[in-house]
């Protein structure tokens, strides 16, 4: 799906660049004006999809426990919406305890889907990684402290195996499950990388890597075509996470954002144009 619309074009790098964006235009807006706005052609591939856990029964057991928790910790936007909407849907009174409760958050997109939740509490370290979201807590006493963790099923509990090690308690509730999508463009997405007609395939997340790979495999003759196909595309991440799920696939991330924003990512992807030209 090639994203559109009416944009006045600059002079940047980026200009005439044909770019993979591999999540939900929904989800990426802003990122694709941005590049639009450079002068960038943008394919829309998404590689995941979000959908609802398969139970919500540990989820809204948690969640009644509002007077337990000394704070919350959200790792992506998806947490947020997610917890918010089944806060609503179930115990909707509850809304405003949770609100008013310290927040953590990773990355500027959780902490403004915070903020448009109403939150007025909320800690986010200057590194946007999960790792970094505790040294926020460092200088505290956590022994007897609970913690809430809304997270996706592919979490890796980090946060809650390093606070439960200095005797906080962290409940984890899965309140969102992440599955491979099925792009209704995989025939052109996969004629394009094969004619080397893809400049940047951007990833924000070690899932939409893990989906990216699943579907080459599964549409593609082996992985000689892939690797192939591969060589003459630049590949754009935002965190280090993401780029070493990027290299577990056997690949190389040219660009990588330290901070995990939209703008962050363009401007990493117009100065390695810069210098490469």
């Amino acid at each position: 799906m090639i994203a559109t619309g009416e944009h006045r074009l600059v002079e940047t790098p980026l200009k005439g660049k044909r770019i993979v964006v591999t999540r939900p235009s929904s989800q990426a807006n802003v990122f694709i004006d941005r590049l639009h706005h450079a002068g960038a052609e943008v394919i829309v591939f998404p590689t995941i999809q979000i959908h609802e856990p398969d139970s919500w029964d540990s989820a809204d057991e948690a969640i009644q426990n509002v007077n337990e928790y000394d704070g919350c910790f959200f790792t992506s936007s998806n947490a947020v919406d997610a917890f918010y909407n089944r806060l609503n849907k179930i115990k909707p009174f509850l809304i405003p305890f949770y609100l008013h409760k310290m927040n953590y958050a990773v990355g500027s997109r959780t902490e403004t889907a915070l903020r448009k939740r109403g939150c007025d509490s909320i800690s986010v370290p200057q590194d946007y990684r999960s790792q970094e979201v505790l040294s926020l807590l460092k200088e505290k006493e956590l022994i007897g402290k609970r913690f809430l963790h809304p997270r996706g099923n592919l979490g890796n509990g980090m946060i809650k195996s390093n606070l439960e090690t200095r005797g906080a308690r962290v409940d984890e509730i899965v309140v969102y499950r992440t599955e491979e999508a099925t792009p209704d463009n995989v025939g052109e997405i996969v004629n394009m990388l094969t004619e080397k007609k893809i400049d940047i395939v951007t990833f924000f997340s070690p899932s939409s890597v893990h989906g990216f790979c699943d579907i080459l495999l599964k549409n593609m003759r082996g992985e000689t075509e892939i690797e192939e196909a591969m060589k003459s595309v630049t590949i754009a991440v935002i965190g280090h996470v993401t780029e070493a799920s990027v290299q577990a696939a056997g690949y190389t991330a040219a660009i990588v954002a330290e901070t995990s924003t939209n703008e962050s990512l363009v401007e990493c992807m117009n100065n390695f144009y810069l210098t490469h030209r």
